[in-house]
C-alpha cells in the first residue's frame, strides 16, 4: 500500500520540498528547483544527516504502531510528488511524521510542507486526515500540526506560484533579510551585492 510508486514521466510534478523552500524564499526556490543550482552548508549537511535514518524504504512495528519509512506519493490532482519521512498507523489513525534537525520552533514553511504531505496521503488512502507531526531532533520533541482549510488553500496557491517559476523562467524577488545569512546559496544569490548595485543605480 505504501511502496514506492513510479511517477508518470510525461507529467510535470512539483516537489513538496519546493513548497517549503518557496515559503522560505521564492528566489531560493527558483535557483534550486528551476535552475538546479545548489550549495551545501552546515545547515543542509545536518539536515541530510537527520534524514539518513528514515530515507531507507521499510516497515516496522514499534509499541503497537506500524511505521512506514520513506513513503513516496504523487498526486495528479495537485501536480505534486513527495517523499514522506515516515507514515504512522496507530489506533485507527494514520498520519505523516516529518523529521527536522532543529529545536521545536514551528516555522510556516515546515508547517505547510507537513500539511502538503497530509493532503497527498489522504488522497492516496481516500480518507480525511487533519493532522501530522514534526519531530525536532535537536530538542527531541514531537509537535502536532493541525491542518486547516486555510492552510490547504494557501498551499494550492503556493504550488501555482512555483509552477509559474518554471513557465516564466523569471527570477523572483528574494526575501533579502536576516534569513540570507543562513542560506546555503548566498554565494549564488548575492543579496548584499544586489543591494549595493540597486542603491547605486537609484536616480536621485
Amino acid at each position: 500500500m505504501y511502496s514506492i510508486e513510479e511517477v508518470d514521466k510525461d507529467s510535470f510534478f512539483v516537489e513538496a520540498s519546493a513548497v517549503n523552500t518557496y515559503l522560505y524564499c521564492p528566489r531560493r526556490c527558483y535557483y534550486e528547483y528551476v535552475q538546479n543550482e545548489f550549495e551545501s552548508n552546515i545547515h543542509t549537511i545536518l539536515g541530510d544527516q537527520v534524514h539518513e535514518n528514515v530515507d531507507e524504504l521499510g516497515v516496522e512495528d514499534r509499541r503497537g504502531k506500524t511505521i512506514y519509512k520513506a513513503v513516496k506519493l504523487f498526486s495528479q490532482k495537485y501536480g505534486v510528488v513527495v517523499k514522506v519521512d515516515t507514515v504512522e498507523e496507530y489506533d485507527g489513525e494514520i498520519y505523516p511524521v516529518e523529521y527536522k534537525k532543529g529545536k521545536s520552533k514551528v516555522w510556516k514553511n515546515d508547517k505547510y510542507q507537513m500539511a502538503l504531505q497530509v493532503m497527498l496521503l489522504e488522497e492516496k488512502i481516500n480518507k480525511p486526515i487533519n493532522k501530522g507531526y514534526i519531530y525536532y531532533v535537536g530538542s527531541k520533541e514531537r509537535v502536532e500540526i493541525k491542518i486547516t482549510s486555510k492552510i490547504r488553500e494557501e498551499i494550492l496557491h503556493t504550488i501555482e506560484n512555483i509552477k509559474k517559476l518554471y513557465s516564466t523562467m523569471k527570477i523572483p524577488q528574494g526575501v533579502d533579510n536576516q534569513k540570507c545569512k543562513q542560506c546555503s546559496i548566498i554565494n549564488i544569490c548575492l543579496p548584499d551585492e544586489r543591494k549595493i548595485l540597486s542603491n547605486k543605480f537609484i536616480i536621485k
